[in-house]
């Protein structure tokens, strides 16, 4: 059965419970003359039992899981018949005392079980938003980043660096660009596996990202190709940094197609050029990469 179907019967059932109470209470009460109504009392119990009718419609096609909208139907529901209990109270002495029990049960029942559907809706609420916050976080990734480096990819790293080099030249500041070529990888690939090569990369990609600040680019440009752009540096710093990278992806560690740890040697070559005042950022990269197509 639908949601919607569920939905429907339990308004039917809601209903109908309250025209059988109704009668029942008609048929053994002793009925108000008119005049004998309160107006004010009538007024103000019509209003709390709309009100709760209102709030029964509104749980019951709530779009919550069914478990949620369970509780908070049948909560709603124990409101609607005590409220409709105290409206009929307007018109018809001496209920029956089941009926008394029964109405005198419904309305803080009906309370707690709404506290409970409520607080479930919070719960599930609080649940969705993390959801979509790590869907959110995973999409970023993988829209930016390498999967396979972790480094971003050539996408953010043509979409950023351009900006990044246009503010720094406003304030008059250098921006470097260090090219990387692991020289040796189809070596690898071919002497070790693939997995070898991709765990070759994986590690470079690791030494770039633990030698680079927070506002600088480390990216995977395509293949054995990676490049790291420096915004406000010079080339003595970015040269010890250069340096640094290279001496640590120098021998790295991974595990070959049998799960053995292996040392690898890695045979990288690089560029490192400076921006020049009103350079594009296009020039700088067809710079650096000339130079080491030539070093390769």
């Amino acid at each position: 059965m639908s949601n919607y179907s569920l939905a429907v019967l339990a308004l039917l059932v809601a209903l109908l419970l309250c025209l059988v109470w109704t009668a029942s209470g008609f048929a053994a009460g002793n009925i108000h003359p008119i005049e004998a109504v309160d107006p004010i009392a009538l007024t103000r119990d019509l209003a709390f039992a709309t009100a709760c009718f209102i709030l029964l419609a509104l749980a019951t096609f709530l779009p919550v899981r069914r478990s949620i909208a369970s509780v908070m139907a049948t909560g709603s529901g124990l409101l609607f018949v005590g409220a409709w209990h105290l409206l009929l109270g307007n018109f018809v002495d001496d209920l029956p005392v089941s009926l008394d029990i029964a109405g005198a049960f419904a309305l803080p029942t009906g309370a707690g079980l709404m506290a409970w559907g409520l607080f479930q809706l919070g719960r599930a609420y609080r649940l969705s938003r993390l959801l979509l916050g790590s869907y959110r976080k995973i999409e970023h990734s993988l829209s930016t980043k390498d999967q396979l480096t972790q480094l971003f990819n050539r996408r953010y790293f043509y979409s950023n660096c351009p900006e990044l080099l246009a503010s720094c030249q406003k304030h008059n500041e250098t921006c470097i660009l260090i090219s990387f070529l692991l020289e040796n990888l189809p070596d690898i690939n071919r002497e070790e596996g693939v997995n070898c090569g991709d765990a070759a990369l994986s590690e470079l990609g690791r030494v770039l990202l633990n030698n680079t600040r927070h506002n600088d680019i480390a990216a995977r440009l395509g293949g054995r190709r990676l490049a790291l752009f420096l915004p406000n540096t010079d080339m003595a710093s970015a040269r010890q940094i250069a340096q640094r990278i290279l001496s640590l992806a120098e021998h790295v560690q991974v595990s070959d197609n049998e799960g053995v740890r292996r040392v690898l040697s890695l045979r990288i070559a690089h560029s490192i050029y400076e921006s020049k005042p009103e350079e594009e950022f296009e020039s700088l990269v067809q710079r650096t990469q000339a130079a080491l197509n030539q070093a390769a």
